[in-house]
């Protein structure tokens, strides 16, 4: 992969970071929604969906808090929240999934 003429190596580090992040992210949920669906019983998937939105949610409302007592900075709260929007996709995803089976 060739980088633009120019890039900041700390910016690069960091992108790549993030990317790595996302990419472990999906990885994790993949398996995790796979333990799910062997639970026995059809509401286990519906209930991991449950408490994964409120856990994003939470996580959502506690790194702004955060942000807003000042204990974190502005570009680490966008990349923080960029992570969850990535899970919720993938918990959107899911879901969407499971409707159509």
């Amino acid at each position: 992969m060739e980088l633009p003429d120019g890039p900041d190596a700390d910016a690069v580090r960091r992108i790549l970071d993030r990317v790595e992040r996302s990419i472990r992210a999906r990885v994790d949920v993949e398996q995790a929604e796979s333990e799910v669906d062997a639970e026995p019983g059809p509401d286990a998937g519906v209930l991991f969906d449950r408490f994964r939105r409120s856990v994003l949610r939470a996580q959502r409302t506690a790194l702004i808090a955060a942000r807003d007592d000042g204990a974190l900075d502005d570009e680490t709260l966008r990349a923080e929240l960029e992570s969850l929007d990535i899970e919720e996709a993938a918990a959107e995803e899911r879901i969407d999934r499971r409707g159509r089976d």
